[in-house]
């Protein structure tokens, strides 16, 4: 390495140069590991009988969960977008059934506000508990189904009282109210309040409350509801089944993403510019930079700590390759574990993230211009002149 300095001229560099130098060298280790991993690795891995039964599992099991949600009507489908609703729209569904069945049984109160059938665009003809999903769901698609002990879940005799007890709780709540044999629904004032902001989109602080409040109240409803699903043998089949064959799925494109990129991390930030000398990676050596002491001089202590700073840097690019190639569940793989806290690759992609922007802001706006790895291994960028 000695040898090299002596025959080399230092000029200090633009700071610019360094921070696309470092850009290119990301976007060389993500270019390439995509293109091992999606180019080679997902071909090989696609065309063994193992994996296509992996895959099979997972595809079929998972239409089995979508087909039983959707049938129990847990689950609703976005028919513009072939998602899944999301929480939020599944509240305020929910919400907007209840308002329906309270204009069936006081049409005047809501009328008063402004309220319209038409702005939800359905009508009820007749008030039933099957009115709303959750409604349904108890006291419909559950009644008479059994658990994995053989035991009935809701029985047919008593499954009004269930509903409106057990997991309404009427009594306890002060949403709602039933009169002799009617359904139960919402109470004028919370009827109206919940309309405004939901479908009439007014605002103020009684009827935001009132609306965090529902929320609130459905999020129970609806976790206990899926509680009582998987209480179905053939959904907690089903979701065991597709959860294990995601989790192999998963498990091995996380061997391989580690594998790639830890390779092509080896080659360029390690074995690349330790023939190099001065630490030049491909994009320094592109932008003709490399790293000395004070003295113009580049040890073997100063590249150990420069890999170890490179660690940090392009940690980041790790986590988006997984990302990409495995999924969002590769952020919560767990590193290492101190008790009872774990230190997850999302904790390490938010940390270097952090050292990025830190080192872009003191490679720009300070007079050395020294980022990351010049600080904790006491050295400079140069620009290099041969």
């Amino acid at each position: 390495m000695e040898n090299k300095n002596q025959k080399r001229t230092y000029l200090h560099f633009s700071p610019y140069k360094k921070i696309y130098a470092n850009v290119l060298d990301w976007l060389i280790t993500l270019a390439l590991s995509l293109g091992f991993l999606f180019g080679l690795v997902a071909p090989v891995l696609n065309a063994q009988a193992s994996y296509q039964e992996l895959t099979k599992q997972k595809n079929d099991n998972y239409a089995a969960v979508q087909r039983i949600g959707i049938e129990s009507k847990l689950i609703f489908v976005d028919p513009s977008s072939s998602t899944n609703y999301t929480f939020d729209m599944m509240f305020k569904m929910y919400a907007a059934e209840h308002i329906l069945l309270s204009y069936k049984y006081s049409p005047d109160n809501l009328s008063s506000i402004g309220f319209k059938t038409s702005l939800i665009d359905e009508s009820i003809s007749e008030a039933s508990y099957t009115n709303d999903f959750l409604g349904y769901f108890y006291t419909n698609y559950l009644v008479d189904k059994r658990d994995d002990n053989n035991n009935l879940i809701v029985a047919s005799a008593d499954y009004k009282e269930y509903y409106c007890q057990k997991i309404l709780k009427i009594d306890e709540n002060d949403w709602w109210v039933k009169d002799g044999d009617e359904i139960p629904h919402l109470k004028d004032n919370y009827a109206r309040y919940l309309t405004e902001y939901i479908l009439l989109g007014r605002s103020y602080s009684t009827i935001r409350d009132v609306y965090q409040k529902f929320e609130t109240y459905f999020n129970s409803l609806y976790s206990q509801a899926g509680s009582d699903l998987m209480k179905i043998p053939s959904y907690i089949a089903a979701y065991n089944n597709y959860n294990a064959a995601y989790e192999q799925i998963n498990s091995i494109r996380n061997i391989w993403v580690n594998t790639v990129v830890g390779i092509l991390f080896l080659f360029i930030y390690v074995v690349y510019p330790l023939f190099r000398g001065n630490y030049q990676t491909l994009g320094y050596q592109l932008f003709h930079l490399g790293c000395a002491d004070g003295n113009h001089q580049f040890k073997y202590y100063h590249y150990l700590l420069r890999v170890l700073g490179s660690i940090v840097n392009v940690f980041f690019v790790w986590g988006l390759v997984g990302l990409i190639f495995v999924g969002s569940s590769f952020f919560s793989i767990v590193i290492f574990s101190i008790g009872t806290s774990a230190f997850t690759i999302g904790i390490g992609v938010g940390l270097s993230l952090i050292v990025n922007i830190f080192s872009f802001i003191t490679t720009l706006f300070t007079h050395s211009g020294k980022d990351f790895g010049d600080f904790i291994s006491r050295t400079q960028d140069y620009e290099i002149i041969y």
